[in-house]
């Protein structure tokens, strides 16, 4: 969160942390949704999914970053 201080202070945006297997959100309530380095430690990741896409907005973005090797 210190990476986005400036940005948070001035309302541009808002860093949200929350379990994905009971997102506290409303319906349609993010343009955008990330996972960094997260997913290997969903528990039953066809739920996550379906949480998740109640929580975005239609049209709007999850991005999932994982690491791989190789």
């Amino acid at each position: 969160m210190k990476f986005c201080r400036k940005e948070i202070k001035a309302g541009k945006c808002d860093v949200m942390r929350a379990d994905v297997t009971g997102l506290p959100f409303e319906k349609d309530s993010f343009d955008l949704v990330t996972a960094f380095e997260t997913v290997y430690f969903w528990p039953d990741i066809h739920k996550v999914f379906i949480n998740i896409y109640n929580v975005i907005r239609p049209g709007g973005t999850f991005f999932i970053c994982n690491e791989t090797d190789g």
